[in-house]
């Protein structure tokens, strides 16, 4: 009999090769196997209309414009400027990709969604690396894999930046260590941080596993040494309002750390930030609102995953929530109540926040570790963050668990792609794209955005024209270009601004910090009372 020290994240020919294998030998150990029928979902969604339930349309099959090696779309990036700001990158697991590329990322267009375009060639695999939207609006493909090497699972050190104006490939100085499954982000002083790895890694020495680095687009990486912690694969990062990291996920002790620090005393385990479970291949969401009183408020929820296991007990997955509010302020810990909940438990979920401060958690489901057998979840559910209540909504067509990727659309629809096609289940996921058209999208009395500054910084206010129809505004607010993989979104993240009113002209408060909003591109929605967005616009913050 076999049970797992922790929740395998590995599929069959996960980054291909071994590596499923091997990284399942080191989770097993004694005890007992849960039994998982592979393909069997249940759908019991929403049965209203659309302006209760939402519309999910599509199941857009883009594999005729897909090269015939491509495993499934794994990665994905929409645009914030540019021509092709609004269009969405992605890419997929392809074994046949050699550390020196040239690996295809594709263009999707939503405006045409059953067409994809090979639009880049980049010469790296950036398959299993990380990404993020930097300060400038460039994209950052930092490492990937080398599925040439011997010592299987490896990492590459190559980095590479997508200039979405010029809509150029160029070189970056490498990353030190040849990581995978790193998590990268953009800080508040516009460096970028790579922190986390994959513990499977043989060529990586024990120091090397805990290192970090920092990228200066002045200076290059700057290795540092975390003395000692080493996060682990695809760590749940946020940068918070003053400037710290805040890192959830994968184990129970969350951490703050101070990126600037290295060695003793960067990472820091406050007792209060304990959560409730295990989260692995959980979601995990950062929001900046503002409380009926005006007063600032950083909420992080950690939704789903799976749990460590003891050796006699089987995968248990969850469906609770764990909430943390001002993750920095002294005293802060996280809070947990069975009656916040989701209806099914699901890992492998994708959570994607709307521009009416709701969050969408899509797809996921339950698993076996050790054959892969999954039961996906393809009923959409919706959490309201501060009620901390949730709302069924439509049935996806399409199982979306490993690999797949979810992200918001400036027009406010939700895009859902990719991820491992699930045998037993009757229809493919690996590459076929899912839209999703909120309640709101149904309701009407949409406001319009009529001007708004390109660029905004962190002090004073700046003009918004807008015209309503019905319902006057109740927020602004900013949400960031998204970039994700493996079930966490690099990049998102929700900042509402304060505002006041005169005739057809909002003056709105810049953003209160570059921690609440590092700079790079936001979609700025202005929202009526009735919870209706406007159509974004692009910004530039910073």
């Amino acid at each position: 009999m076999l049970a797992f020290a922790k929740i395998a994240r590995g599929v069959a020919g996960e980054c291909d090769g071994p590596v499923r294998v091997r990284r399942i030998l080191r989770l097993v150990v004694l005890g007992l196997v849960v039994p998982i029928t592979p393909g069997l979902a249940v759908a019991q969604g929403c049965m209203g209309t659309p302006t209760q339930c939402g519309q999910w349309a599509g199941g857009y099959d883009l594999s005729p414009y897909l090269d015939p090696t491509e495993f499934e779309f794994a990665h994905y990036a929409v645009i914030g400027s540019g021509p092709n700001a609004g269009k969405v990158l992605l890419w997929c697991r392809n074994g046949s990709v050699l550390p020196t590329g040239p690996q295809t990322v594709y263009l999707w267009d939503p405006r045409q969604p059953s067409r994809a375009a090979a639009s880049l060639q980049v010469d790296s695999n950036i398959f299993c690396g990380g990404q993020t939207w930097m300060s400038d609006g460039g994209l950052l493909w930092v490492g990937g894999t080398d599925v040439t090497a011997p010592s299987f699972p490896v990492g590459v050190k190559t980095v590479r930046r997508l200039d979405p104006v010029a809509w150029t490939i160029s070189q970056v100085p490498p990353i030190a260590r040849e990581v995978w499954y790193e998590t990268v982000i953009s800080l508040a002083d516009e460096t970028v941080l790579r922190t986390g790895t994959s513990p499977a890694v043989a060529s990586l020495t024990p120091a090397e596993l805990r290192s970090r680095e920092l990228y200066d687009p002045l200076s290059g990486w700057t290795p540092l040494d975390d003395n000692g912690f080493q996060p682990d694969e695809y760590p749940r990062l946020h940068v918070v309002q003053s400037g710290k990291v805040l890192m959830t996920g994968y184990d129970q002790q969350a951490r703050i750390l101070d990126p600037q620090v290295a060695g003793p005393g960067a990472w820091t385990a406050p007792p209060g930030l304990v959560s409730s479970v295990d989260r692995i291949a959980g979601g995990s969401v950062y929001l900046s609102y503002l409380d009926p009183s005006g007063a600032r408020v950083e909420r992080v929820i950690v939704i789903g995953g799976g749990a460590i296991q003891t050796p006699t007990a089987p995968p248990t997955f969850w469906k609770s929530i764990d909430v943390l509010d001002n993750p920095d302020a002294p005293g802060s810990a996280w809070q947990t109540n069975p009656v916040w909940d989701m209806t099914w438990e699901r890992a492998e979920l994708n959570v994607v926040i709307l521009p009416n401060r709701q969050i969408l958690v899509i797809g996921g489901g339950i698993y076996d570790p050790m054959t892969g057998n999954r039961v996906p979840r393809v009923t959409t559910e919706m959490l309201d963050p501060v009620a901390l209540t949730w709302k069924l909504m439509g049935d996806q067509r399409h199982a979306r668990m490993y690999h797949s990727g979810a992200g918001l659309l400036p027009d406010g629809r939700v895009v859902s792609a990719g991820g491992v096609d699930i045998p037993g289940f009757p229809f493919p996921s690996a590459h076929t794209i899912e839209v999703f058209s909120p309640p709101y999208l149904f309701a009407g009395g949409a406001p319009s955005i009529t001007n708004v500054p390109a660029t905004i910084g962190y002090t004073g206010t700046f003009p918004v024209g807008v015209t309503t129809f019905g319902s006057p505004v109740g927020t602004v607010v900013l949400i960031r270009a998204g970039s994700s993989t493996h079930h966490f979104d690099f990049d998102q993240r929700y900042v509402e601004l304060f505002f006041t009113t005169s005739g057809s002209t909002l003056t709105v408060g810049a953003p209160p910090s570059p921690g609440a909003a590092p700079p790079g591109y936001y979609m700025l929605f202005v929202v009526s009372t009735a919870g209706v967005p406007s159509e974004a616009k692009w910004v530039l913050v910073g």
